[in-house]
């Protein structure tokens, strides 16, 4: 043949476009707009913009609808499925708001099997991108002292917003904790734990995640 393919080389690679193309790509992203439509049905606080692509089904649980808010701008990039997730072992997108809890993020937001948990504020800006397996939270949800009474002291009073700002790129499995902000335009490391304040421009990692270098036109 004109381009060495055998015949059963041609089908295996019909086969492999169709499955591609249609179960994991059209299929995938069936199940992600069912699960918005849903989600927008019984929480009038989950709004979601215009021309979003979603691919599986996400999870979205709001302990308090009415005090409570998540609002996610235009354009939304959402991977929450493993098969079309090229890296993530386990890619479902998760968003749990408690109490006045408020998810907010910007316009051209791409994630990957990001969790979100807040019970103050965890705001995102436009343009940021997520690897997969990443977590933020605003909360430790837990006392850590004294140790038997992790179950019942009340720690609203401490929980802290998080900031991340626009055009943020964090790693595969970063942890983001209550209180920090990451500025405009910095790079987190794979596996990193933010703890605190990040500047705008730069690579921060580790474990807690502190600065390693600038970013700035001569980087790549």
């Amino acid at each position: 043949m004109a381009d060495g393919l055998s015949l059963t080389d041609r089908i295996r690679g019909k086969l492999s476009w169709h499955y591609q193309r249609d179960y994991i790509y059209r299929f995938s992203a069936l199940k992600g707009w069912t699960k918005l439509k849903f989600y927008r049905l019984i929480y009038p606080n989950f709004t979601v913009g215009d021309n979003p692509s979603i691919w599986g089904s996400f999870q979205v649980m709001m302990y308090d609808p009415t005090s409570s808010r998540i609002k996610i701008g235009r354009n939304l990039h959402m991977v929450s499925d493993a098969k079309r997730s090229g890296i993530g072992l386990f890619s479902p997108c998760k968003f749990t708001t408690m109490g006045e809890g408020t998810i907010a993020l910007g316009d051209n937001i791409g994630i990957n099997g990001l969790a979100i948990t807040s019970t103050k504020r965890v705001e995102i800006g436009a343009g940021t991108i997520t690897a997969p397996n990443c977590i933020i939270v605003d909360s430790d949800f837990h006392a850590p002292w004294p140790p038997d009474k992790r179950l019942s002291l009340d720690v609203g009073a401490t929980n802290k917003e998080v900031i991340i700002g626009e055009n943020v790129w964090l790693g595969l499995n970063v942890t983001v904790l209550k209180g920090s902000t990451i500025g405009n335009n910095s790079i987190i490391g794979a596996g990193s734990v933010v703890t605190g304040a990040i500047p705008p421009n730069v690579i921060a990692a580790g474990v807690p995640a502190k600065v390693i270098k600038p970013l700035g036109p001569s980087e790549s």
